[in-house]
């Protein structure tokens, strides 16, 4: 079955599987529905909804970016081109309406989807750089960015005033300085997570490292804090993802392998590796083909297996209004994924 889009013309998968109201029974969840966006045309590198799920961002290896919407169909609402490659997105928290785009020659874009435009750019001092990574807190205030050369030998974390746009410090990386490819902060803006090339996580509050310690031996691609901020998960170059006590400081919890092919692990880090559900009892991984779900309640397990969308995913998200989850995975054959979910 095939629909079009009411933005281009062009034609879309349809939004409900061929099994039409057939619900399969996938560990602990149903899989309802899912809707394909399908108007990329290379390997997608991020994808993620908005705070509030009205929206997804999508962007893909030639620079593009797209802000579509799904409910009741799906449609593309803004395109824009990033000369310089997209390296960072992220969506301000409880705005849905502003999109940080952190691009290949150092600059974060500031897009509005209110009035359809880049309403500003910033600027990392250091030239030369590229912006990987994009946190702000919740209250929008400030904004974290970091930032590296194409070879990762320099890193320049910077903390930003999201109101006046200006540069308020820069954030110290020690012992050594490596560059920091996550960052994520806690709910009230408090604290700030980040996970570097040197395997560290460290914390800070008030932008001073209270605590750090060597997590991998490879480099880190995703933390974030836990639903309970008593803990982080990282995930890592080697396929690992652990979930750590930060009280006391650094102690392991529990380890799970979600890629066992280091190339493939490398390969796969584009986007996001994974992402907690709002409530703290789930997170959705990349693994190869497909989209996984761990049941993270006193340890880390497998729980359900997406279907396969026929290409190696690269970025996953989730968005849980109510009753019903919303899964959102991208892959290097350009289609973005939302699937429905029943538990």
């Amino acid at each position: 079955a095939v629909v079009s889009t009411q933005s281009t013309g062009d034609t879309v998968r349809s939004p409900i599987s061929e099994r039409g109201s057939s619900r399969a029974r996938n560990g602990t969840f149903t899989i309802l529905n899912h809707k394909d966006y399908t108007e990329h045309t290379t390997p997608l590198t991020f994808a993620q909804f908005s705070c509030e799920g009205m929206f997804c961002a999508t962007s893909d290896a030639n620079g593009v970016l797209k802000v579509w919407t799904f409910s009741p169909e799906i449609k593309t609402l803004h395109s824009f081109v990033m000369k310089s490659g997209v390296f960072a997105l992220h969506w301000a928290r409880k705005i849905d309406k502003l999109l940080y785009v952190g691009t290949g020659d150092g600059k974060i874009k500031i897009v509005n989807i209110s009035n359809r435009k880049i309403s500003q750019e910033l600027c990392h001092p250091t030239e030369g750089l590229r912006v990987i990574s994009l946190a702000s807190n919740l209250m929008a205030t400030n904004l974290v960015s970091s930032a590296t050369d194409p070879s990762y030998t320099r890193a320049e974390v910077v903390v930003w005033d999201c109101k006046t746009r200006e540069l308020l410090q820069h954030l110290e990386i020690t012992p050594c300085p490596s560059p920091v490819t996550s960052t994520h902060y806690n709910h009230n803006g408090n604290l700030l997570v980040s996970g570097a090339k040197d395997g560290m996580i460290r914390v800070y509050a008030d932008y001073q490292c209270i605590m750090g310690w060597q997590a991998h031996e490879a480099p880190l691609h995703t933390v974030k804090f836990s639903v309970d901020e008593n803990s982080v998960f990282s995930y890592c170059a080697d396929g690992t993802l652990t979930q750590w006590r930060l009280y006391p400081m650094s102690q392991m919890m529990h380890s799970i392998t979600i890629n066992s092919d280091p190339s493939l692990c490398e390969t796969l880090h584009f986007g996001c590796d994974f992402a907690l559900d709002s409530e703290g009892k789930f997170l959705i991984a990349a693994r190869g083909t497909q989209a996984a779900i761990y049941s993270i309640e006193g340890g880390i397990a497998e729980d359900s297996v997406l279907p396969s969308q026929g290409g190696l995913v690269t970025a996953v998200d989730w968005h849980v209004p109510y009753s019903t989850r919303l899964c959102l995975a991208a892959t290097v054959t350009g289609i973005a994924r939302i699937t429905g979910l029943l538990n």
